[in-house]
């Protein structure tokens, strides 16, 4: 086949017209090998060649010479062909964009083959119906989808170059978070599952929406890996340390644990009560992040196109203010401390040591791949493990800088893997005692303060106060209020005029109901996230094994007491304490920590 001949055929399989239509504006191109036309349409875009064709055909990017347009691959795409595509500003026609990112979803998970892992193609119909619909909704919040091909299976969207995962934020370049992030995600979390739920849409559009947001391969893999897994000891796909086996058995047996196991699964599989984007998790929220002076570095670029996967800066009212960050100080360089390991993985260069980091304010949710009609409480659930397991992680790497400082200065040295984690315990408290021994010799003593007092200080550290005592009551404030408001006063239950329900009285009962069943999925995602076949990242990378099997088992114990406490919550009459569900689980989480008791 003539090269010519190639390139517009693959050049047809990425536009709407069909063959005929086609050779019409291409005089001279005769139909030549047809089904190798037809293997090139089903094979899609799956190279950087591929996804410049497309993006030529589509012509997203209005480009004076398309020479000039230039892709790459996103390497966090796991299971769908993710490219980000450019072009010189020069050459772009007027004020048109620069960028687009393009994603091909194949019919099976990219990571694992074609052989190995089939899923649907009609996924991406969901995630771009579920994109588009929460981008109407809270425009500033989520970024704007260019173009839905139903035919090449393709989709393309915003590239936002200066925005990074907030996992990244949050646990490698330790930047401080900006005032009013639980607020922007309660606000933004309360919006789209307000107006997408049958509160206001009413009972039959409600109906209608959930199957067209049927997304059963998802749904049925997500059961198994959230809820099954996990819980089931004969499962060969967790992984864990047989350090944590009697921990994870004694919260496996527990029959308290056992009933709210039940509850939640059966919530999650019957409850259509809203739109849910049901992969609601750090990795899914870009936070905008410069330096202190507001200048982009090669860093941040880079890392944008491998953790940021999506999208162009759209404009949003900004959160209220932001925190300089100061970066780690290169003059702490002890080869074996927590902070040496800091600079090593942060990815600054030795001119940015001094400058610090700043998340600019701007926020935005991606990836609705998952998207389906659900229980509430689920995103809520999800986004909130996140926020828990985020804290354990921080605190226990200040834990470990202590250590850390008191070898350095010379204090007491102790190893993890002394300490018995057996169901019921945690070592924690033991922790804390060799780190304040009674008695010590106080030169050893005076040392550790001092290196704990400049320990405190660092941004890093500080993050995981802030994760709890600022942004998870600031979240669940905004949007327990704003969505019971908006539930409990709304005439939309039914659509039938003699069925039509105010609501006006079940207020708490609501907030409640949604709090608890928030906080027992927050739960569930913590075990999972902790001892199934994905882990939490974070967790993951804490070295060594030990410090990472003493964090693992505090998060296991933070999400048994929360389970429990949800269930002595279920069964206590409407009034009493569970008005106060917030406030008694933010203690628990302290208590679990043992931040009340920490020297």
């Amino acid at each position: 086949m003539h090269v010519k001949d190639v390139h517009f055929r693959r050049e047809l399989s990425y536009s709407s017209m069909s063959w005929n239509q086609f050779v019409q504006t291409r005089p001279g191109v005769k139909l030549k090998h047809a089904s190798k036309f037809r293997a090139d349409l089903k094979r899609g875009v799956t190279s950087n060649i591929e996804a410049v064709s497309y993006i030529k055909a589509s012509r997203v990017i209005q480009f004076k010479d398309p020479t000039l347009l230039k892709a790459s691959e996103l390497v966090e795409g796991q299971i769908n062909y993710l490219f980000l595509v450019q072009t010189p500003s020069d050459n772009v026609v007027g004020d048109g964009r620069t960028s687009a990112v393009l994603k091909y979803c194949p019919p099976y998970v990219k990571s694992l083959g074609a052989n190995v892992f089939p899923l649907r193609q009609d996924r991406l119909r969901i995630e771009a119906a579920a994109q588009a619909k929460v981008h109407a909704l809270c425009p500033q919040y989520v970024p704007e989808l260019f173009k839905y091909d139903p035919i090449s299976h393709v989709i393309i969207q915003e590239y936002l170059p200066d925005h990074v995962k907030l996992t990244t934020a949050i646990h490698r370049f330790n930047a401080c978070l900006p005032s009013g992030l639980g607020r922007d995600l309660g606000y933004l979390m309360s919006t789209y599952l307000f107006h997408t739920s049958q509160y206001y849409l009413g009972k039959d559009i409600a109906v209608s929406m959930a199957e067209d947001f049927k997304n059963e391969d998802i749904f049925l893999a997500n059961e198994g890996i959230v809820f099954n897994e996990a819980f089931d000891p004969d499962c060969g796909s967790n992984s864990y340390s047989l350090e944590l086996e009697s921990i994870v058995n004694h919260l496996r047996l527990d029959e308290r644990v056992q009933r709210q196991h039940a509850r939640l699964l059966s919530k999650y599989r019957d409850s259509k009560e809203a739109l849910i984007h049901h992969d609601l998790h750090f990795g899914n929220l870009l936070v905008g992040m410069t330096t202190s002076k507001g200048a982009q570095t090669q860093e941040v670029i880079s890392l944008g196109r491998r953790d940021v996967m999506d999208h162009n800066d759209v404009s949003r009212v900004p959160l209220q203010q932001t925190r300089d960050v100061a970066s780690a100080d290169a003059k702490i360089s002890h080869p074996g401390s927590f902070k040496a390991q800091m600079l090593q993985t942060s990815m600054l260069s030795n001119d940015d040591d001094d400058e610090g980091w700043r998340l600019s304010g701007s926020l935005k949710l991606i990836d609705f791949e998952f998207a389906m009609v659900g229980p509430m409480a689920y995103d809520v659930g999800s986004l909130l493990s996140n926020l828990l397991m985020a804290y354990c992680v921080k605190k226990h790497r200040r834990l470990q800088n202590d250590r850390s400082c008191l070898e350095m200065q010379g204090g007491d040295q102790y190893s993890l893997s002394n300490h018995s984690l057996t169901a019921g315990t945690h070592p924690r408290g033991s922790v804390a005692k060799e780190l304040c021994p009674e008695g010590g010799n106080q030169a050893k003593q005076d040392a550790k303060e001092e290196c704990q007092d400049h320990a405190s200080e660092q941004p890093q550290f500080l993050i995981g106060d802030e994760l709890l005592e600022e942004v998870l009551p600031e979240f669940l404030e905004e949007l327990s209020s704003r969505l019971c408001t908006s539930v409990t006063t709304s005439t939309c239950y039914d659509d039938r005029a003699d069925e039509l329900i105010m609501m006006s009285t079940p207020v708490s009962n609501f907030k409640r109901d949604l709090l608890l069943d928030s906080w027992g999925f927050a739960a569930i995602c913590m075990v999972r996230l902790t001892i199934g076949r994905l882990h939490y990242p974070p967790l993951d990378a804490i070295q060594p094994e030990a410090w990472r099997v003493s964090c693992s088992a505090q998060i296991l114990e933070l999400a048994h007491n929360i389970l429990v406490k949800v269930n002595g919550c279920a069964r206590m009459h409407e009034g009493g304490k569970c008005e106060e569900i917030s406030s008694d689980f933010v203690q628990l989480v302290r208590e679990t920590n043992g931040v009340t008791g920490a020297c």
